[in-house]
């Protein structure tokens, strides 16, 4: 925005003297050739340009001569407040009205004056302005936090063509990518990174003022050891951006967050430290991610985008940005709406995971394997469809949303704390049935090897993060196991080890093994000569698939206990 203050003057200022200020215009980066005449409490009287001095002169006005007696009353003009959809089509019907009442000569007006709702001028734009505000895409992006969600969604946009910044306070993880180098694995994103650093998508790890026009917060939202949500990481972003931010900006809240954190802790630190309103000066919503690790790319595409927003401008405006990503926009009638339909869709999905998961532990006690059952069960009846119990529901997002969902009420939420401690169960039950094994065989010291230790396994992830296999992993070392390995076809096994785990191939793991657990269902276990594996191992051995990668009959040598999550064979 300009400073306007400058080429403004009083209705008693002479000719010569809004001469002089227009000349002065120009080295300051002002609009040049216009004065805008303002009166009492700054409320607009008209303007005079450098045309109306030259046919007042030329009509024998004299440079002594007041601007009151040249200045054109009632300028074409904008409300700050219109709608951008609006403005061109308002724009043009004002010049038409002008021209026909003859307080314009011509039709072709290059500068147009931008008021407050008080009837002050605030700026003023020309209709190159106009054209940038209503082309969505000419706006660059800014996108806090380039974790996977935040980086999935910067390629996505870098790839429709819009110009994104990636910032993020690490300085190694934006060292990588400004190498072109992942930190995560996702499908998809690598040729998208290597196709658009340094042209779309630039990263950095300093914010400065006027570096986009809408800003995107996609910051991490943990939950404490008291499961209770912790906002830090959103209130630090929040505060960085209102150091930067201008008018007309649009800040989007990406985050999963606690019920009412858009309206009672994000707003307030964006009003106060920018000293800017919302509503009026910058725009503000709630757009929730709602992708699944493995296929980011495919569902930011086509996935329905939730948008709350504090007005109906900022719900116009930040709709038309993610038309360009998504091609059906649900809104909803305030902030609130939008965190809460966040909220109950990972938790809802996690409460069905612990009716399967809880089915399992009852079939446990009657040895009866689950999956028939839920087969059975599911087999056509279309009512319903009950999914497949796993050794633990894993993830960062749906081990932590319901406990953020739960913060919504402190005595109403029942079902959804019940279903996480049911799923946190599951890792427990299974290293139990390891335990048991051993016991049984009189095994010590068995060697025992893990496969599949990403949270899961479809669509393929290397995401670590709450996985419910490393959870296994560590409840077996409490239990004193120590000859553990590990393997996954996709995990970093530098990250692996970092979390002491001993890394063997398939070979490797195999080969001398007493118990072997197949912890998630990556598709690559099919591969896997399983019978010749089998025979390089000790016998007896448990072969403990969580997941049904196999059958019983398949796995066809003595002294092999096939076994799954409810049932057993020893």
């Amino acid at each position: 925005m300009s400073n306007i203050s400058e080429i403004t003057i009083d209705r008693n200022t002479t000719i010569k003297e809004a001469m002089i200020v227009m000349t002065s215009a120009g080295p300051k980066k002002l609009p040049t050739g216009i004065v805008i005449v303002t009166g009492k409490n700054n409320k607009l009287l008209g303007v005079v340009t450098d045309g109306d001095i030259r046919r007042a002169l030329l009509k024998g006005k004299t440079l002594n001569d007041p601007v009151e007696n040249i200045m054109i009353t009632n300028p074409v003009h904008l409300k700050n407040s219109e709608n951008i959809k609006n403005m061109s089509a308002e724009i043009i019907s004002q010049i038409e009205l002008a021209n026909k009442e003859g307080r314009i000569r011509s039709k072709k007006v290059n500068q147009i004056l931008l008021i407050n709702k008080d009837g002050t001028p605030q700026d003023i734009i020309s209709f190159y302005d106009i054209w940038k505000l209503s082309n969505i895409k000419t706006k660059r992006v800014c996108i806090v936090g380039t974790g996977y969600v935040g980086l999935t969604l910067s390629l996505v946009l870098a790839d429709k063509g819009f110009k994104v910044i990636g910032y993020d306070i690490d300085k190694y993880k934006i060292e990588q990518l400004s190498k072109g180098k992942l930190t995560f694995y996702e499908r998809g994103i690598d040729s998208l990174l290597t196709k658009h650093i340094h042209n779309n998508f630039q990263v950095t790890n300093k914010l400065v003022p006027d570096m986009a026009e809408i800003y995107i917060i996609s910051v991490g939202t943990p939950v404490n050891n008291e499961n209770k949500p912790e906002l830090h990481m959103v209130e630090s972003a929040a505060k960085s951006l209102a150091k930067v931010i201008k008018k007309g900006d649009s800040i989007i809240l990406r985050s999963t967050v606690p019920v009412g954190t858009c309206r009672n802790t994000v707003l307030p630190i964006l009003e106060k430290e920018s000293g800017l309103i919302c509503g009026i000066d910058f725009y503000l919503a709630f757009a929730p991610e709602r992708t699944i690790e493995g296929k980011a790319i495919e569902e930011l595409n086509s996935l329905p985008q939730i948008i709350g927003a504090y007005d109906t401008t900022s719900l116009s405006n930040i709709s038309d940005f993610f038309r360009k990503l998504s091609p059906h926009i649900v809104s909803t009638n305030n902030l609130e709406e939008a965190e809460m339909a966040k909220l109950i869709n990972n938790t809802f999905r996690d409460i069905s995971f612990a009716f399967s998961n809880e089915l399992a532990l009852i079939c446990a006690e009657h040895n009866m394997d689950v999956d028939r059952v839920v087969k059975a069960a599911n087999e056509g009846y279309k009512r319903n469809k009950i999914p497949f119990a796993s050794p633990g529901v894993g993830g960062l997002c749906l081990r932590k949303d319901p406990y953020i969902y739960s913060n919504a009420s402190k005595d109403t939420s029942i079902l959804a704390l019940a279903a996480r401690k049911i799923n946190d169960k599951l890792p427990h039950h299974v290293a139990n049935k390891i335990e048991q094994f051993s016991n049984k065989t009189n095994k010590t010291n068995p060697k025992i090897f893990l496969l599949g230790l990403a949270f899961k396994g479809q669509p393929e992830t290397s995401d670590l993060r709450d996985s419910t296999s490393i959870d296994i992993f560590n409840i077996l070392k409490q239990k004193g196991f120590k000859n553990i390995y590990g393997y996954d076809p996709i995990a970093n096994p530098n990250e692996l080890k970092q979390l002491g785990i001993n890394t063997a191939t398939p070979e490797e793991g195999f080969k001398d093994a007493d118990i072997v657990a197949i912890l998630n269902n990556h598709k690559k276990y099919m591969d896997l000569d399983i019978n010749s594996l089998i025979k390089t191992s000790n016998k007896p051995l448990l072969f403990l698939d969580t997941w049904h990668i196999f059958t019983k009959e398949s796995i066809s040598q003595d002294n092999v206990f096939y076994s799954g999550l409810s049932f057993d064979q020893f």
